[in-house]
């Protein structure tokens, strides 16, 4: 497709580089401030790609929203949302996060937090993204799935040299619910290992330098250890991905979305006894972590490639602007008023007399002929 200008917001700078994989002229506002206390792009994480222009300003960002210089805009956070609630713009709010994550598991908050976002998104020329099914199926929204696009070619080199596991993240005793941290520090206590990111609680964990630095992590120790939780997390994160994209065999506690398949690109447990054991074999076999590791980066290779990412970008910019294959087709609903089952007065109040215990999370209400067909989603 021809490139587009598009307006998104620099909440994580990898995945920002990654975004630049597209091609298309993404301006990128630099203003906001992290939950990390953090503000700006961050060299030292990720160079600037060539397409990528830094906005510090947010009356820039504006101006241009209200001249209509942006063809779309791409969200990530409700903050992003009502910097663009006012302006006409072809948008996509891409969330990174189930919604339970985001709503530290409260029902008002996550009913809170869906509402904003479905609201948004039922506009013309709108669409909802996530980078997981999972995450996707969380919210309850329909929408399309943008997997990771990651570029083997930016990592490999891997010697697993040093026979230690490798654990990349950040806050990972704060972030226990969703990084399994419990499970993962019980399976490798005792065993050479390093924690990698930001994490003050953690006063043996290293923090990478720059990219390179943390590449070099990925390239000597001997394994990636993970431990992502099913209720909150997909069975990976992009450290993991990262990982396997240059060489590194996974052993992980069991997940139903992780790419690891046991003994083939590393291993799964379900216990963190049986993690230990796994851990233990290959600190002590260097060249069954080579084979394993090198089936990780072929999963990679074929699972997260860069052309489907790219491809999978274009068709939601499709859907949003109205053009090619992405665009959303009308059709007719061939439905006789026969086939339908009209509720009376009585069947409703029978279905309210315990509002208590019904959450309609989202209701499609539809005029046909001289009646109201209404779609109630319950949960």
């Amino acid at each position: 497709m021809q490139s587009l200008k598009i307006l998104t917001f620099n909440w994580h700078d990898p995945y920002i580089y990654l975004f630049g994989q597209t091609g298309h002229d993404i301006h990128v506002g630099d203003w906001m401030r992290r939950a990390d206390g953090t503000t700006g792009w961050d060299y030292q994480k990720r160079s600037l790609r060539d397409n990528l222009t830094l906005i510090k300003d947010p009356s820039e960002a504006t101006s241009g929203l209200t001249a209509g210089t942006y063809d779309l805009a791409v969200a990530h956070t409700l903050q992003d949302l009502k910097f663009l609630n006012d302006y006409d713009v072809p948008s996509i709010f891409l969330t990174h996060n189930a919604l339970h994550n985001d709503g530290m598991n409260n029902v008002v908050a996550m009913n809170q937090i869906r509402s904003m976002v479905a609201e948004f998104v039922d506009r013309p020329n709108r669409l909802f993204a996530a980078i997981s099914q999972m995450k996707l199926n969380s919210w309850g929204i329909d929408g399309v799935v943008i997997p990771p696009g990651i570029d083997t070619n930016d990592y490999g080199g891997y010697t697993g040299e040093t026979a230690k596991a490798l654990a990349v993240g950040n806050l990972f005793i704060e972030r226990d619910f969703m990084l399994g941290y419990s499970d993962l520090s019980l399976a490798l206590e005792g065993l050479p290992h390093q924690y990698v990111g930001e994490n003050p609680s953690l006063p043996d964990a290293s923090k990478a330098e720059n990219w390179e630095d943390l590449k070099d992590y990925y390239r000597s120790h001997r394994l990636y250890a993970n431990a992502t939780v099913e209720a909150f997390e997909d069975g990976y994160n992009l450290g993991m991905l990262e990982a396997m994209a240059t060489g590194m065999p996974v052993v992980t506690m069991a997940n139903a979305t992780s790419p690891i398949e046991d003994g083939t690109n590393g291993y799964v447990c379900t216990t963190p006894d049986q993690m230990r054991a796994r851990v233990s074999q290959l600190l002590k076999d260097r060249n069954l972590a080579r084979r394993l590791g090198e089936a990780a980066r072929q999963t990679v290779e074929t699972a997260f490639s860069v052309p489907a990412f790219v491809d999978a970008w274009n068709l939601a910019f499709e859907h949003c602007l109205g053009t090619g294959d992405g665009a959303k087709s009308a059709f007719r609903l061939d439905v006789s008023p026969a086939e339908m089952y009209a509720y009376d007065a009585d069947d409703i109040s029978r279905f309210l007399e315990k509002p208590d215990q019904i959450t309609i999370a989202k209701a499609k209400i539809d005029r046909y002929g001289g009646a109201l067909l209404i779609d109630f989603l319950l949960v």
